[in-house]
């Protein structure tokens, strides 16, 4: 038996041109399909519950004059449900979950895993483990971002969502969207001309973090405690400056500058 299913007030409606669309919503076919009389029969059966609705015919059969599913008291049927292409979404997440959920009484318990009802099928889906959550794929992205550039990341994403392997391609962008997105403002800056923000760069704040006043004080107090005793052990060359306790080169302590030639050795 093909059993057929739809979204909640999703369901086929078969009627003439000339029919009157009030009259056709009243008709008992609309109201209780047999994907809907299927899931009002589990309010009302125990046994129905025990049931998905892949399993449902060999129990029970289904009265079309009566619109309702009834025991079955004879024969054997196996049910058969209607294949969905993935490209049609929760159309497709729906038909994964009919045949693994038992006896739901609404569209809602369809959607309920561990007493947690959830939004979409697909997320009810990915609770029962039924599709695979994408983690590998961010934590490849994050692999790579220790070495790789922002570039690089972004190409490596946009590679993955052309393969169409990614089941949850938000997912994945949530979880890594800051290292996909490095480089992007500092390029955006560099194409309209615009420096960096100081209020933002993390050099400049460290420079500008000083308080003037303290180092002024300090710069008095230390100032007044020389005397011409005190030396500054320097030399002229590297060599000669290791033979002194601290020793430095005189133009590295006293920023001399080097003019060099083409005569410079």
């Amino acid at each position: 038996m093909r059993l057929p299913f739809h979204l909640l007030d999703q369901q086929q409606v078969i009627y003439a041109a000339d029919d009157d669309i009030d009259n056709v919503l009243e008709q008992p076919s609309v109201a209780a399909s047999i994907f809907t009389s299927w899931m009002e029969c589990n309010k009302i059966n125990k046994d129905a519950r025990r049931l998905t609705y892949v399993e449902y015919p060999t129990k029970f059969v289904w009265k079309p004059d009566d619109r309702l599913w009834k025991p079955r008291k004879i024969g054997r049927s196996i049910g058969r449900i209607h294949y969905v292409s993935p490209k049609l979404g929760e159309v497709y997440f729906l038909r994964i979950l009919l045949n693994k959920v038992k006896g739901p009484k609404s569209f809602e318990k369809i959607c309920t895993v561990s007493g947690e009802e959830f939004p979409t099928f697909r997320d009810a889906c990915y609770a029962l483990g039924l599709l695979d959550d994408d983690k590998e794929y961010v934590d490849a992205i994050k692999e790579a971002s220790h070495s790789g550039t922002g570039f690089y990341l972004r190409f490596l994403f946009a590679t993955m969502l052309m393969s169409n392997s990614l089941g949850r391609p938000e997912f994945v962008w949530e979880n890594t969207w800051q290292h996909l997105s490095d480089g992007i403002l500092y390029n955006q800056q560099c194409r309209l001309k615009s420096p960096v923000s100081s209020s933002t760069n993390r050099l400049i704040m460290e420079e500008l973090d000083y308080d003037i006043p303290i180092l002024k004080k300090d710069f008095d107090r230390m100032f007044d405690a020389l005397t011409n005793e005190q030396l500054l052990d320097v030399a002229s060359s590297g060599i000669a400056s290791l033979l002194f306790p601290e020793g430095r080169t005189a133009h590295s302590r006293f920023i001399i500058p080097l003019n060099l030639t083409d005569d410079s050795v």
